[in-house]
């Protein structure tokens, strides 16, 4: 093999392992982001009116009760805050998790063509040595 291919595709291997690395990240940031809205989503089902004082306090970020109250603040951007029904916000943080699943399966979809792209370049030195 020529030094010069040698080295071009030593690089794009490189460039692959890094955007595979940034990947994998990814895919963890999404998971935990997956796993916080099943919490939340427990924390709200689990909702006990018990709570002793009658301030706001937060269900998860930008997700608020009290004491008694029969709805939760959510924050919907700019700190701007809507009342919603205990079913509301559950199926708001569904959607919210549809979501994430749905870019999950593409970063795993990319990871899987970037490693496929690695063997093939693996594949390539292999037969040019």
């Amino acid at each position: 093999m020529n030094e010069e291919i040698a080295k071009e595709k030593y690089e794009e291997a490189q460039a692959v392992y890094e955007q595979l690395q940034k990947i994998e990240e990814k895919i963890n940031e999404i998971n935990e982001k997956s796993n916080s809205a099943d919490e939340t989503i427990k924390i709200i089902e689990n909702y006990s009116e018990s709570t002793k004082e009658d301030i706001f306090f937060p269900v998860s970020t930008g997700i608020f009760t009290k004491k008694d109250a029969d709805y939760f603040l959510v924050n919907v951007g700019s700190n701007i805050f809507v009342k919603k029904k205990k079913n509301e916000v559950i199926e708001m943080i569904n959607l919210q998790k549809e979501n994430i699943k749905k870019v999950s399966i593409q970063f795993q979809e990319a990871y899987a063509r970037l490693q496929e792209r690695m063997l093939q370049i693996q594949n390539e030195i292999s037969k040019e040595q």
